[in-house]
């Protein structure tokens, strides 16, 4: 199993071997337009993203509602088992492998 550091580009990486065109920054801009229609509050929303108020009042406003986005937020992995606990399992062996690796050398 690869982990990036970067999570944007394990993405890109992903699209580009399925032959699929990834648009820069989607899911964060998917996701800002999503979370606006369920929590109106544009100062929350930008501190969660590292963002304006005012950015995210200007480009982020009513372009979804409240339905399209529990809808959006409700997507899950087909095979449930492989979210949650088993990942950060899988995830801390990888770090204990890693720093195992480091202090051997």
């Amino acid at each position: 199993m690869v982990l990036h550091r970067k999570p944007a580009k394990a993405f890109n990486d992903l699209a580009e071997r399925l032959g699929i065109q990834w648009k820069r920054n989607a899911l964060r801009h998917s996701y800002i337009s999503y979370r606006l229609a369920i929590v109106p509050d544009t100062a929350r929303i930008a501190l969660e993203c590292g963002n304006s108020p005012g950015v995210i009042f200007t480009n982020y406003r009513e372009l979804t509602t409240p339905e399209q986005a529990k809808e959006w937020f409700s997507i899950v992995p087909a095979d449930k088992s492989r979210i949650g606990r088993p990942m950060q399992k899988r995830y801390k062996d990888h770090l204990l492998r890693r720093n195992t690796k480091a202090v051997l050398t």
